[in-house]
């Protein structure tokens, strides 16, 4: 069973077609990489390359608060690398939840059955996730 586990560290990006879910996170909810299904290799991660996920996985994600939610079930391929983020969000789970971005003040809007769900960003957060990334890349072989 799926435990409701708060995954602040989501990056939201409008680039791709897939919405990917890192294997550290999946480990972190618990999911049995057993419960994957097979998926096809995605490209553009980096440039000129392709990346083999685990699988892919459907799963609840919920945005806004008790008393105005709004859950969707969103097909995530889960990747085994490193990454400062649990999770990235891409076109298909923003159609979903019907969201619009405002990329100028760092918030989604998503509409909710009490009105506008507004999620904005964490500006530590997104300081936290830039330098991890950053440290990342210059432990990276190569960079």
């Amino acid at each position: 069973m799926v435990q409701n586990i708060l995954l602040g560290h989501v990056l939201v990006n409008r680039g791709s077609l897939i919405n990917l879910l890192f294997a550290d996170t999946l480990d972190t909810l618990q999911i049995l990489r057993s419960s994957l299904k097979s998926s096809s290799p995605f490209f553009s991660i980096t440039p000129g390359s392709s990346a083999k996920p685990l699988g892919q996985i459907e799963l609840p994600a919920t945005f806004g608060s008790p008393d105005n939610f709004r859950t969707e079930r969103v097909l995530f391929d889960v990747a085994d690398f490193g990454t400062a983020y649990n999770t990235i969000l891409e076109r298909p789970a923003m159609a979903q939840f019907m969201a619009l971005a405002y990329y100028a003040y760092q918030l989604i809007k998503i509409p909710g059955p009490a009105g506008a769900i507004t999620i904005a960003d964490n500006t530590k957060i997104v300081l936290h996730c830039d330098k991890r990334s950053l440290d990342m890349v210059e432990l990276t072989p190569g960079s």
